[in-house]
């Protein structure tokens, strides 16, 4: 915000919480842009939306993302195609394989013949 209001910035976002009439904590965001609207006059135009929804949602999605991450049930979520698009930290450490090396691969990366068919039974 100090760039747009130094006049260094053409247009700025902004969020944070309000309170209405009723005590109801809301989310906003503020869109501000500056603009000439005759060859004499300058000002600004902006837009201010409730995004209180997308942050709860947000919230909820981060909590359980940290419940997925600390189960202790091993959880691996692939596409449709089968590429590994996430592992909690109980399928890393199950398979000893890093959420960095096995996401974007198959799960066929599990299958490297460096484990015994005891462990491919563990994992069901």
């Amino acid at each position: 915000m100090p760039e747009f209001i130094r006049g260094s910035a053409t247009s700025t976002f902004r969020e944070y919480r309000i309170i209405d009439k009723n005590d109801q904590i809301h989310w906003v965001l503020e869109h501000v842009t500056r603009c000439q609207f005759s060859r004499f006059e300058n000002g600004v135009d902006g837009t201010i939306q409730d995004i209180t929804l997308q942050k709860i949602d947000q919230e909820q999605l981060q909590l359980l993302e940290k419940a997925i991450d600390h189960s202790s049930e091993r959880i691996e979520i692939t596409d449709v195609s089968g590429t590994i698009q996430y592992v909690n930290n109980a399928f890393e450490h199950l398979t000893g394989y890093s959420k960095e090396k096995l996401i974007g691969q198959n799960p066929r990366i599990l299958k490297s013949g460096e484990h015994g068919k005891g462990f491919y039974k563990d994992l069901c």
